[in-house]
């Protein structure tokens, strides 16, 4: 009784390990979807500030044709004109210096672009490189039926079949990624669970037989 309680907590420290990487994984998937979804936004706000100058170099050529048919019409208003040209150079000033703010932005923008660009490769290649974790061990067999501990036998296979549930969507999980882990796990576990299965199934009834009581 004290194995099966002391293999029993083995499953359950299992389970939780389990799910804690299945929420670290979801987590990281999270993350590389904030991180798409803000690359998306900033290459918005660059074809939206690119509209912008492009909105201002249009006005910026609109103003120099205006200053040269005032150059035109000098002879005949020359006071005026004076004016106006001045008022022109600071207009133009002015639509310089916001150019300037303007590229300034972009450059910032785009520096921002290529860091998180790059710390979305740097997570790729982390995913890529680190190894997966190992599977967990197999589900102990199911406890021995006895009529004595009805209530006993009801919980345990209660609990086993939670197990499975969990053990097995992990395994789907895990070998959906990493398939040539699956292979070598898979033979790794079937040849050493197989010889671990006998010699317990030979034990388990010798013990059995002789004691005859709830396992």
């Amino acid at each position: 009784m004290m194995m099966m309680l002391i293999r029993i907590e083995k499953v359950k420290m299992v389970m939780v390990l389990v799910v804690v990487l299945l929420l670290l994984l979801q987590l990281l998937q999270l993350l590389l979807l904030l991180l798409l979804l803000l690359l998306l936004l900033l290459l918005l706000l660059l074809l939206l500030l690119l509209l912008l100058l492009l909105l201002l170099l249009l006005l910026l050529l609109l103003l120099l044709l205006l200053l040269l048919l005032l150059l035109l019409l000098l002879l005949l208003l020359l006071p005026l004109l004076l004016l106006l040209l001045l008022l022109l150079q600071l207009l133009l000033l002015l639509l310089l210096l916001l150019l300037l703010l303007l590229l300034l932005l972009l450059l910032l923008l785009l520096l921002l672009l290529l860091l998180l660009l790059l710390l979305l490769l740097l997570l790729l290649l982390l995913l890529l490189l680190l190894p997966p974790p190992p599977p967990p061990p197999p589900p102990p067999p199911p406890p021995h039926y006895h009529h004595h501990h009805h209530l006993n036998y009801h919980y345990h296979y209660h609990y086993y079949y939670y197990y499975y549930y969990y053990y097995y969507y992990y395994y789907y999980y895990y070998y959906y990624y990493y398939y040539y882990y699956y292979y070598y796990y898979y033979y790794f576990y079937h040849h050493h669970n197989h010889h671990h299965y006998h010699h317990y199934h030979h034990h388990y009834h010798q013990h059995h037989h002789h004691h005859h009581y709830y396992y």
